[in-house]
């Protein structure tokens, strides 16, 4: 029984010994062989389309015969011939927007204002210019322009339906809303009817990615790397520490509960990375259906 008892001892304080040579359980090769480094977590770019819109132009239309001096043009019918077309070419029919035919008034009184016939005005301000400032958020805008003397609003419409650039924009399937201006008034010493339709698409119609998604992602990689630096730190206080100092050991502890904690860190950006980058493919992939080429 003493011989069993004198080898129990034994057995105990080699495996002791054996623990203190070695490091004990709290090995810090495991956790220094480990790799650290923050993988690719780059956040993809929302493409510019709300930001800069893209803009359908066609030159603006003259008619330059007076046969129709008489003749009050009405914005409800011009509307109502557009969407005549619309329908005769299986397209939804565009919904007028206040805003937008706010920015077709001042278009249309800005020409007659300067005495300029042009989508961009002397001031140089163009149609996704004016459709911003009337607090319309757009992917994309097109505008027609037409002065002179129409019969009525079906001649009118009719005229830039002959016309392609202004045809394309009145069957539009890009389109989703309108705005309508008509007026009358002086222009270089003639007395002309002015129309003006503003076509756009509002950016409501993509589902954008919060901005606060994208920062929490930012501020979370910062605090990583903070993180990181204090790893960096801890193994090289590790490193030159005496292993029979007492602080060792704490050293160790403090150090494997950063790199735990580093490495949920990273698995939870990583996930919400891959999360933010869905949505962004998927708002380009909305934003560039109505601003491709037909």
């Amino acid at each position: 029984m003493k011989l069993f008892k004198v080898i129990l001892v034994l057995v105990v304080l080699f495996a002791s010994y054996y623990f203190y040579l070695s490091g004990g359980f709290l090995k810090v090769a495991s956790y220094f062989d480990s790799s650290l480094n923050l993988p690719d977590l780059s956040l993809e770019s929302l493409k510019t389309g709300v930001e800069k819109g893209k803009e359908f132009l066609p030159d603006p239309l003259v008619r330059k015969d007076k046969n129709s001096d008489g003749k009050i043009l009405k914005y409800s019918l011009i509307l109502e011939e557009t969407n005549r077309h619309r329908k005769e070419n299986g397209l939804p029919p565009l919904v007028l927007n206040s805003k937008l035919s706010l920015a077709a008034r001042v278009k249309t009184e800005d020409m007659f204002k300067d005495q300029y016939f042009e989508h961009e005005s002397p001031a140089g301000k163009s149609a996704s210019d004016l459709v911003s400032e009337a607090g319309y958020g757009f992917i994309v805008v097109g505008e027609n322009l037409a002065m002179g003397h129409f019969k009525d609003e079906n001649d009118l419409v009719t005229a830039w339906m002959n016309s392609p650039g202004h045809r394309a924009n009145i069957l539009g399937a890009q389109f989703k809303e309108i705005g309508i201006y008509v007026a009358r008034g002086e222009y270089k010493g003639d007395s002309v009817w002015m129309s003006v339709q503003e076509f756009a698409t509002s950016e409501s119609v993509c589902e954008k990615p919060f901005n606060s998604d994208k920062n929490k992602i930012e501020e979370d990689i910062d605090a990583l790397e903070t993180i990181n630096q204090k790893l960096k730190e801890l193994k090289q206080a590790i490193s030159g520490a005496n292993k029979n100092d007492p602080s060792y050991n704490k050293l160790i502890e403090d150090y494997n509960s950063l790199v735990v904690k580093y490495n949920a860190g990273t698995l939870l950006i990583k996930e919400n990375t891959e999360k933010y980058n869905i949505d962004v493919r998927s708002y380009n992939a909305c934003i560039a259906e109505y601003t491709s080429e037909n």
